[in-house]
């Protein structure tokens, strides 16, 4: 009632929910990426969850296809003129064009929205296409802040790169695939929204430094009893010490947090990530391993390195290059 008030004195309307000549937000908000020509429905089961927590849903349209689209808060038509381009511009590109601009032009639109303080965090259920818009989307947000991906991508031999990043995001496999409400999608997408809602209520924020001064240390199994040793030491002389695995996210996301200043100094005893950019496979290779030993020596961050883990490299036996087998 209270909310349905400051709307209407504030003029809010389905389309532009968020001028700020006339609208301040009076509750937590959580922002709901979807494609509403397909998924409309599940649209409006999260919307009608979240909402029903005592929370404000904001749904965005991210739908590429010609057909009609239902039950959100905010049109693609919207977001794609907030990133510089009238959607009649898009209409008669590929569908592959489509989605590689919408992914930039919503993820663009959510981090607009948090630096501006208007959501607190961020929710998405869908396959192959909602979850790259939306997965891109949340790697622009502050570790900490919300995020939760109910996906069809999260299962068989598919690698969890292509939805995290080196965020930390929530992943749910789907079990099924969403084509509208079920025994399945009802109780998959509800999860999904107790989890980020939970989140939001009671924990989320973005990370922030403390009052000592931060050190990372990278280790694996291999390195693992000396790095223990020095975080002891450190922890004696007053640091606190964030351990990060070795094993490409690992270090992508050390390189990351030193860069944004959330990491005053790296202890750097294992290198195992380079192994594999150098031979070109292998558990640790993706384009996040390709980052080691640049931000942090751009941002000048203090910085000691052993050589741990350099001398093997983990191929699976399906991987290895013609030259090894």
């Amino acid at each position: 009632m209270c909310q349905d008030i400051v709307e209407a004195a504030c003029g809010r309307s389905s389309q532009y929910p968020y001028k700020k000549e006339m609208w301040t937000k009076v509750m937590k908000t959580i922002a709901v990426i979807e494609s509403c020509d397909t998924k409309g429905k599940e649209a409006k089961f999260i919307s009608d969850f979240i909402k029903n927590e005592g929370l404000n849903a904001l749904v965005l349209n991210t739908a590429t296809g010609p057909a009609p689209s239902e039950n959100f808060d905010v049109s693609r038509e919207e977001i794609v003129a907030a990133y510089g381009t009238p959607w009649e511009e898009l209409e008669p590109k590929t569908k592959g064009e489509k989605i590689d601009f919408m992914k930039d032009a919503v993820a663009a639109y959510v981090e607009n929205l948090y630096k501006e303080g208007k959501i607190d965090g961020i929710i998405s259920v869908g396959g192959l296409q909602n979850t790259v818009m939306a997965a891109n989307a949340m790697q622009r947000l502050p570790i900490g802040v919300p995020k939760v991906m109910a996906t069809t991508v999260a299962s068989g031999t598919r690698k969890f790169e292509l939805v995290v990043g080196d965020k930390d995001i929530t992943v749910m496999p789907a079990i099924c695939d969403f084509t509208g409400m079920n025994i399945v999608t009802r109780q998959i997408i509800s999860n999904a929204c107790a989890a980020c809602v939970g989140m939001v209520k009671s924990a989320g924020q973005a990370l922030k430094k403390g009052d000592k001064p931060v050190v990372a240390v990278t280790l694996m199994g291999v390195t693992n009893n000396g790095a223990i040793a020095a975080v002891e030491e450190l922890e004696k002389a007053g640091l606190e010490v964030i351990g990060f695995h070795a094993t490409g996210v690992g270090g992508a996301t050390m390189e990351t947090m030193a860069s944004n200043g959330l990491v005053d100094g790296i202890l750097d005893l294992t290198l195992h990530e380079l192994t594999s950019e150098y031979f070109g496979g292998g558990f640790s290779y993706g384009e996040a391993a390709n980052t080691r030993l640049v931000k942090s020596v751009d941002k000048k961050v203090p910085l000691v390195i052993s050589l741990g883990g350099l001398d093997f490299v983990d191929f699976g036996t399906n991987e290895l290059p013609g030259r090894m087998d």
